[in-house]
């Protein structure tokens, strides 16, 4: 989806629902990716999330990957990789090879802006994608963080200028 549409706050707020901790945890990973691939820097932060100490993940990419791969084998496993811009094939395939142990149910979720990522990874695209608020959804959203109300009902003489600020706001909830 488009930048601004609450990919990353959606994906959050999953990462830290009761019931999703409850299922995963302590087997959870967030990833901010963001730019470059590296692929050594993300698997040490999975590493550390997951329980390693960052003192002892090995220096070696290798060793790192069966360590990570050992930490997680037979464990179900969560993993969100937030703002993704690679759409290389080969980075995934040598990023994933220690979660291809992971118990049944294990989930990766990303982030990113990049269709061609997906049709890389061997996923249709989306039918539907996250995209911008329908403008009485947004006039509502604005209202509760301006207000902390649903409408501008009780606020009739403020209305007006919620509705320039949230037609300047196109529809993106972060900006609402």
């Amino acid at each position: 989806g488009m930048t601004g549409v609450g990919k990353t706050n959606l994906a959050n707020f999953l990462y830290n629902e009761k019931q999703v901790q409850n299922h995963f945890a302590p087997n959870m990973a967030w990833v901010q990716v963001s730019g470059e691939f590296d692929i050594i820097r993300i698997s040490q932060e999975i590493f550390e999330a997951v329980g390693g100490k960052a003192t002892k993940a090995p220096r070696n990419f290798n060793k790192l990957q069966e360590v990570l791969r050992d930490k997680l084998i037979g464990k179900r496993f969560l993993l969100v990789l937030d703002d993704v811009w690679s759409e290389s094939h080969r980075d995934w395939e040598t990023l994933v090879g220690p979660f291809y142990t992971c118990a049944p149910g294990s989930k990766i979720v990303i982030t990113t802006e990049k269709d061609k990522l997906l049709k890389n990874l061997g996923y249709k695209p989306l039918i539907k994608q996250l995209g911008s608020l329908p403008y009485d959804d947004a006039l509502s959203l604005f209202a509760l963080h301006a207000l902390g109300v649903r409408n501008f009902d009780s606020h009739l003489s403020l209305k007006p200028y919620a509705d320039d600020i949230v037609k300047k706001c196109d529809g993106f909830p972060l900006v609402a």
